[in-house]
């Protein structure tokens, strides 16, 4: 019985993580959002974010979502600046957009719970 359970909690780290993998910008912000299954080395997604202001001074950002390389990515986290900004994570599709999308899930199954109560 517990060789069984061992061999359960094992199975994730065999597999590779799959990740968010597509660019966006303020020009294309309906890109298509697509996602792949990360080679075994890249253990993270990370999520990359550049703001910048053109001549006239209206902002132009960049967005970019892939596997996050071992040379990359070494922790969960963020680190840049506020306009300059790359995040690394651990977990599958975790380099979505917003940050507090992973919540919505949890949070909404909680509600139906108590509400169908």
């Amino acid at each position: 019985m517990r060789a069984c359970l061992l061999a359960l909690l094992a199975v994730p780290c065999v597999f590779a993580v799959r990740c968010y993998d597509y660019i966006s910008t303020n020009d294309n912000r309906n890109t298509m959002k697509s996602w792949v299954d990360c080679p075994y080395e890249a253990q993270f997604c990370f999520k990359s974010y550049i703001e910048q202001h053109d001549m006239n001074n209206e902002k132009t950002w960049l967005a970019s979502r892939s596997c996050g390389t071992p040379n990359l990515c070494t922790r969960d986290g963020c680190w840049g600046t506020r306009n300059d900004k790359t995040c690394c994570c651990r977990g599958e599709l975790c380099n979505s957009s917003p940050a507090y999308a992973v919540w919505l899930l949890p949070i909404s199954a909680v509600l139906y719970l108590v509400t169908a109560v």
